[in-house]
This record gives structure tokens, C-alpha cells and sequence, in this order.
């Protein structure tokens, strides 16, 4: 398990990465290569899902008493969601 700051600094890291390899994702879609994109999409959805276990684990740690900083950071994660609806409907959007 996971100290209080661990899992800020790994959530802080997950979200980073979906918000990287999302707007790759959206990138390479406008380019064409939608089998690239598709693979980076895969990855910012693992980074999702990894940002969403980590914020569970501090909600846990915290016993639901957030500071400011980790309040930005669940309202960081929720907005991936959207990073994802993105990329994929870019994609979808680009196939041919």
C-alpha cells in the first residue's frame, strides 16, 4: 500500500498521461494513421483507469477529508473521461 503522497504523485502521473497520449491520439486520427491512434487511445484509457484507482486509494487514505489540491485533483480525473470521448470520436470520425 501506498503512502498519502504516493498516490498523489502517481495520480498526478496518470493524469498526465491521459492527457498526453489522449491528445496524441487525437493527432494522429487527423493525420490518418488511425491504427496508431487507436493504440495510443488504449493506453490514455489505461491511464483512466489507473487515475481512477489511484483517486479511490486517496479518498480511502484521506477517509474523505481532501485538501484543495486533492479536491483539483478528482475534478483532473473526472475531465479524463472526456479526454477519451475525444480521441475516440476523432477517430471514429477519421476512418474511412
Amino acid at each position: 500500500m501506498f503512502n498519502k503522497k504516493e498516490v498523489i504523485e502517481i495520480l498526478k502521473n496518470e493524469i498526465k498521461a491521459n492527457e498526453n497520449y489522449s491528445a496524441a491520439a487525437i493527432q494522429k486520427a487527423n493525420e490518418g494513421n488511425i491504427g496508431t491512434a487507436k493504440n495510443l487511445l488504449e493506453i490514455a484509457n489505461t491511464a483512466y483507469k489507473c487515475a481512477n484507482q489511484r483517486l479511490s486509494q486517496l479518498k480511502e487514505i484521506s477517509k474523505g477529508r481532501l485538501t484543495n489540491e486533492e479536491l483539483d485533483l478528482v475534478c483532473q480525473t473526472e475531465a479524463l473521461y472526456y479526454n477519451l470521448r475525444r480521441a475516440y470520436k476523432t477517430i471514429k470520425n477519421n476512418q474511412k
